[in-house]
């Protein structure tokens, strides 16, 4: 593990944004039982913000990259993308799955400040749109910062070159996989230990 209070200027860096509250940064990394016995705040308020920010820029950015007005002055989606085929994009942008993966793309889950505790895809996420809303709050909700930041973060230009837009198959539902299911002592949230195809159920 990482240690973020001697690197905040490195996850700074990593962001793309400078913080005026370092501690806003610091605590979107804190896990709930990390704080337990601390007297401290977690993470979980400052995702629920972030969540709300994140769709909202991850729609800004799909209309500038996907949508034009046209010649009668009307708006357009390219490649005849209608509602549906937003929603599944959207949908593939802010999964827990592809979060988790940017957070350990950029190295950030090494910061996670937990407390004996199995780290999955879906805590990973909530991560990431925890360092979200911390901006959110510390920007006092500059949408440039924001929407600069969730471009960096999820690199959503990249992704939608690398899905075949035009033949419509970023939009064909993803046939289910076998998941293995490994039972440990006690019945926890289904993905919170989630990686690649495993299920660990705590």
């Amino acid at each position: 593990m990482k240690d973020i209070y001697k690197d905040i200027k490195l996850v700074e860096d990593i962001l793309g944004y400078t913080y005026n509250n370092k501690e806003l940064l610091i605590q979107a990394f804190k896990t709930r039982k990390y704080t337990a016995l601390k007297n401290e705040e977690n993470y979980e308020v400052l995702e629920y913000f972030g969540d709300k920010v994140l769709e909202l820029c991850v729609v800004q950015t799909l209309i500038d990259e996907l949508g034009y007005i046209n010649s009668k002055n009307e708006f357009k989606m390219k490649y005849n993308i209608n509602e549906g085929d937003l929603n599944v994009l959207k949908a593939n942008l802010v999964c827990n799955k592809y979060l988790g993966k940017r957070i350990k793309l950029l190295q950030l889950d090494d910061y996670i400040l937990k407390s004996n505790e199995c780290i999955g895809y879906k805590t990973r996420a909530d991560i990431l749109e925890s360092i979200l809303g911390s901006i959110a709050l510390d920007s006092n909700f500059n949408q440039i910062e924001l929407r600069k930041v969730v471009n960096k973060m999820l690199d959503i230009h990249k992704f939608l070159n690398e899905n075949d837009l035009e033949s419509k198959e970023a939009f064909r539902p993803k046939q289910g996989r076998n998941i293995e299911v490994k039972s440990k002592t006690k019945t926890k949230e289904l993905n919170e230990y989630y990686e690649d195809d495993t299920i660990y159920i705590a």
